[in-house]
């Protein structure tokens, strides 16, 4: 599917936590479909208490042109929710374990030279101790985590839900879930063949914080009680079961 020729193809908009594996799907999604990746956020969009905003005049240009996937950590807010109506655009949402999540997150600031939310949180970050990086976590990135996916359950708009596990579980069947939900697969049949040859990663072990399951030992217990406790208080015991947060 080349959009240099369908320029009426369906959009796809990827949301997605911190560390969830969002950007493999979009990669494997742009290279099946050949679709463009670029952006709608607004110029100095931080990922704060909201998340990424979704830009109007930005939005306005390029959703309509079709053919783009969109990438970003957009909360279901009352701002980006209107501008994806307005638009007719389905948003897919990835999820994944917090506790995994957390794993990952710890081990891009460690690795990270720059300071800022998705490089080094602070500086003097990899002096601290190890129990006080994962106090710093529970406190400023599972809230967020756990606030990104209820606002996306709480939306009134047609979504899909996609986590990590599952992903990296079965991708073809991910990948054709996504095609359905956001409308491409009505253009025509895309092979599981053709899904194979560019998923290129066969699991979720491709590096050693992807690791499933790998939080629940990581994780000291007290802020483990901490995040179940934080999830309780966004109502967690009234949640389907869409994802497996924890």
């Amino acid at each position: 599917m080349n959009p240099d020729l369908m320029p009426d193809l369906p959009n796809i908009f990827i949301t997605a936590g911190y560390r969830t594996g969002s950007t493999h799907i979009a990669k494997s999604l742009a290279r099946i479909l050949r679709y463009r990746r670029t952006t709608v956020i607004a110029p100095g969009g931080s990922i704060g208490d909201e998340g990424h905003r979704i830009d109007p005049p930005a939005s306005d240009v390029l959703f309509p042109m079709g053919g783009f996937i969109f990438q970003c950590h957009a909360k279901g807010s009352p701002g980006n929710l209107p501008i994806l109506q307005k638009h007719g655009i389905r948003p897919v949402i990835v999820t994944r374990n917090i506790l995994d999540s957390l794993v990952s997150v710890q081990s891009r600031f460690n690795q990270a030279t720059d300071t800022g939310w998705l490089g080094n949180p602070m500086l003097g970050w990899n002096a601290l101790p190890v129990r006080q990086k994962w106090r710093w976590l529970a406190y400023n990135v599972s809230p967020w985590m756990i606030s990104f996916y209820v606002s996306w359950l709480r939306a009134d708009i047609p979504k899909l839900f996609v986590s990590y596990e599952e992903h990296f579980r079965d991708q073809v069947a991910s990948i054709r879930r996504i095609l359905d939900h956001t409308g491409v697969s009505k253009l025509g049949e895309v092979s599981d063949e053709h899904i194979k040859m560019f998923t290129d990663r066969l699991d979720g072990n491709f590096s050693g914080s992807g690791i499933s399951g790998r939080g629940k030992r990581e994780v000291p217990k007290e802020y483990q009680d901490m995040i179940k406790d934080q999830m309780k208080a966004w109502g967690s015991n009234h949640w389907p079961d869409l994802v497996n947060l924890i």
